[in-house]
């Protein structure tokens, strides 16, 4: 399908590391090195953070005289948070989050980060759920106001289930709805990334759709960063979108060595950041029909009383770094 489907919780669970630097939130000014700025990112727990452990792992940043300080958050929506409290300068996250945030002003989106090319995650159900109408009166895994909640009100409306006939519950992590099933809370949740073959030795589990085949589910995930900071500091953010093209570009010929860059950054087995290639592309590219998606996406957030006020996307992105850097990769 081309695009991204992931999940990306609201949790505020935390793993901090920084990659040759400190501390988060800094000014540029705050380097260790005459010429090379400090610039913090957020990454999320899975494989968002793909380019920016690449860059920093195989000289990318160096080379654009960057010092990057990365913070690993449980989901790419903390590090959003996190980047509007002024913890860090820039993110990444998937769409349906970040544009919930972008009607705060403080938020410019500068690229796509990573595409699907196939099922991210997967609905996990109980016994006795056979298709997408016996969901109606059931208790699901959710996160609510994240890519989690959107995946799941498309699925519904698929299939003719009204939202208000089930009973969602929001958890924070992917391996708290498998416990939640295996307790028999819940008799359903999309689920990812290890957490899918954990579900699935729940005995009478099974998997009934992933996302891919859901229509109109799809969601992309964006580099994003703070506008101020964008204001203040826009030849460090040039060189920085710059080095992080160099990683997409490098990751295409060199999947195994990014996949333990990343398993590395984020304290994972190789093979589990080898597996997510599987379903996700990782480019730095902003085209028109992106832009239109994330249209999409903000008129259904409106639609569904997510968004209180329409969202111009125009005022949003901000393309100028990464023509800067690969204008071939833009085409809006």
């Amino acid at each position: 399908m081309g695009w991204l489907h992931m999940m990306r919780l609201k949790a505020p669970v935390l793993v901090a590391i920084a990659l040759l630097a400190g501390a988060c939130g800094l000014s540029p000014s705050s380097s260790s090195s005459n010429s090379a700025a400090l610039m913090s990112f957020s990454v999320d727990s899975t494989d968002l953070g793909m380019q920016a452990f690449v860059a920093a792992n195989e000289g990318m940043f160096a080379k654009h005289n960057i010092n990057p300080v990365i913070r690993v958050f449980t989901y790419g929506v903390d590090g959003v948070d996190a980047m509007l409290t002024g913890q860090v300068n820039a993110g990444f996250a998937c769409d349906f989050a970040s544009l919930i945030r972008a009607g705060t002003g403080h938020i410019k989106i500068l690229a796509t980060t990573a595409t699907g090319v196939g099922p991210f995650s997967k609905l996990i159900v109980r016994s006795g759920i056979n298709a997408g109408s016996d969901l109606s009166g059931k208790t699901l895994g959710t996160a609510l106001g994240t890519a989690t909640q959107f995946t799941w009100l498309k699925y519904l409306q698929s299939v003719g289930v009204a939202q208000s006939s089930v009973h969602f519950v929001n958890f924070s992590s992917a391996f708290e709805m498998v416990a939640a099933m295996k307790a028999g809370r819940i008799d359903g949740a999309f689920l990812w990334g290890p957490a899918i073959a954990q579900g699935l030795q729940i005995p009478g589990t099974k998997v009934l759709i992933g996302d891919d085949k859901i229509p109109g589910a799809a969601t992309i995930c964006l580099m994003v960063v703070d506008s101020q900071f964008l204001s203040q500091h826009r030849d460090t953010v040039n060189r920085a979108v710059a080095a992080l093209v160099d990683a997409s570009n490098f990751i295409k010929s060199n999947q195994d060595q990014a996949a333990q860059d990343l398993a590395t950054g984020i304290g994972a087995k190789k093979q589990d950041a080898l597996d997510y290639y599987s379903s996700n592309a990782f480019p730095m590219e902003l085209t028109k029909e992106q832009v239109q998606h994330l249209s999409d996406v903000a008129a259904f957030q409106l639609q569904n009383g997510i968004l209180k006020q329409p969202l111009d996307i125009n005022s949003v992105v901000d393309a100028g770094p990464l023509r800067a850097a690969a204008p071939s990769n833009v085409t809006v």
